[in-house]
Parts: structure tokens; C-alpha cells; sequence
């Protein structure tokens, strides 16, 4: 009976620690949106994951479907360029997407050892195809304001929150039933799962599609290898999220088409990035 009775309290424990484990553990998905003002193309949003585990959370997105081709965009041929010269009074007009591999773009985030790690698409080569690139950087600690406002955001009642975060004006609306202190891209660090956040000029938005609660998540972390180039987070600062740093990668694309180019009557083209913004404008010290 002692045999028996210590039998059945290790099964009982193992299950509550398993309930509780899967618990808080969450599959979402948001309706992903970027429109910042550098890109020629509405962006209508493209769906990307959310998955969390043990304090782990992977946000992903721009992955390719079973049976998709692996996607490049090639520099435009002379024909081609010879076309948009003309038709854009002797300016080129280049519609650039980064291209899409197996793995996609994710935001992983460790908050026990509160660090990031992004994988992202863009160049430091003179190619117009978006290379992936690996970085890591401090997980960024968000200043939020609770407001009293309150909305129902699929099944779940949800609080209204307020930042500024990386030069954004951001509200975001989370969930405290569920108590997972995680959200999309690199938004995180309220009493619950946020739901649907975006910032005041509309142009970055999250959006809530779906979500498991509680699920099953396998491993959360990324394997590294072979996932791209490793550059520091001073780089990504810079060629990612200045006007300066664009024009420099714009230079090298602009000598790319001037290879191409054949009868041009200007030898020292330049193309000047008139405006520029990204998701991130300012970081902390």
C-alpha cells in the first residue's frame, strides 16, 4: 500500500507539472503589416507565428510553403532598365522584396538570460537581393502605461498599454488572462500576451489572426548554422535603420546598374534616398 500510494502521487505530480508546462506554452498568429515610407509597394500584411515556451519565444515569418521555390530577386536586365528609364522621364524605379528561404525572419527572445536575436533579409553587397543576416542585442527593457481602456479581442478581454519605444508612439491591448509576458517582433514585458499592438502612424501593425492556448511547442530556439551572415548589432543600426546607412547600400546597388547599363550619358549616376524610415528610428543609450 506505501509502494501503491507513493506510485500514485509521483504519476499525479508528473501530470500537474505537465499540465502546467503546456500551460504556458502558446501558439499565435498576427497579421503581420509594415508600411514604412522607403518601400514602393502597399504592404498588406503577411501572417507570422508567435510561438512561446519555458520563458522562450520565437516570432517568425516569410517562410516558404512545402513545395515553393527558393526565391531571388535577380538584378534587372538591360532591357529592363532600358524600359523604366523611359517610362519614369530617365529615373529607375526598383520594386525590392527580400527574398524567402525554409527558415524565414524571426525575432527569438530568452527572457531568462534577457537576450535577442534576430534574423532578418537586407544586403552589404552591391546585389539587389536581400542576403539573411544574424544579430544579437540586449532584450530591450519597454516603459508601458496601463490605460483604463478595455476590448474584447477574440475570446479574451483585453487592457489597453501605451509606450514609445525605438522613436514609435506604440498601444498595445494584452491579454491578463493569459500571463505570458511576450508579444510580436520585439514587443514584450506586460502582465499578459499582447494581442494586437501598433504604433500611432499605423504603419507597423500587429494583428491578431489566431492562437492556441495551451499548446503543444516543441523547441523554441533556432539552429544557427548555416542561417547567414553574423554582423554586430552596431551594423544592423546602422545599415538597417538610418538614411545613412541605406544611401551606403544604395550606392553599391546603383554601381551594380551602371555595369549593366550600356549608351548611358551620365558615367557618375547616383540615386538619393529622399526620405527614409524603418521600424526602428531611435535606440537607447
Amino acid at each position: 500500500m506505501k509502494f501503491q500510494t507513493s506510485f500514485f502521487s509521483t504519476v499525479l505530480l508528473f501530470v500537474v507539472l505537465n499540465v502546467n508546462v503546456k500551460a504556458q506554452s502558446l501558439i499565435i498568429e498576427y497579421r503581420d503589416i509594415r508600411n514604412v515610407s522607403d518601400r514602393v509597394y502597399v504592404d498588406t500584411g503577411f501572417v507570422a507565428t508567435l510561438s512561446y515556451r519555458d520563458r522562450k519565444s520565437c516570432y517568425s515569418h516569410q517562410k516558404l510553403k512545402k513545395g515553393e521555390v527558393y526565391k531571388r530577386i535577380t538584378p534587372p536586365s538591360k532591357e529592363e532598365i532600358r524600359e523604366m528609364t523611359s517610362k519614369n522621364n530617365g529615373q529607375i524605379v526598383l520594386k525590392t522584396k527580400p527574398y524567402e528561404d525554409s527558415i524565414g525572419q524571426f525575432i527569438y527572445k530568452n527572457f531568462a538570460i534577457d537576450s535577442l536575436k534576430a534574423r532578418l533579409f537586407y544586403t552589404k553587397s552591391p546585389s539587389l537581393r536581400g542576403d539573411p543576416k544574424i544579430h544579437d542585442e540586449p532584450l530591450p527593457k519597454i516603459d508601458w502605461k496601463i490605460e483604463k481602456e478595455q476590448k474584447k479581442i477574440g475570446n479574451f478581454m483585453c487592457q489597453k498599454a501605451t509606450t514609445r519605444f525605438r522613436g514609435r508612439n506604440y498601444t498595445a491591448w494584452f491579454a491578463p488572462e493569459i500571463p505570458i509576458s511576450a508579444g510580436p517582433w520585439k514587443l514584450h514585458g506586460l502582465s499578459g500576451l499582447i494581442l494586437e499592438a501598433y504604433d500611432d502612424t499605423k504603419e507597423i501593425q500587429f494583428l491578431f489572426e489566431s492562437i492556441q492556448y495551451p499548446a503543444e511547442v516543441g523547441e523554441i530556439e533556432p539552429k544557427y548554422e548555416n542561417m547567414g551572415e553574423k554582423i554586430t548589432f552596431k551594423d544592423y543600426k546602422f545599415y538597417y535603420c538610418t538614411k545613412e546607412g541605406r544611401q551606403e547600400l544604395l550606392d553599391n546597388n546603383t554601381k551594380l546598374i551602371q555595369g549593366l547599363m550600356t549608351n548611358r550619358t551620365n558615367t557618375n549616376m547616383q540615386i538619393q534616398i529622399a526620405k527614409h524610415n524603418s521600424e526602428e528610428l531611435e535606440f537607447e543609450k
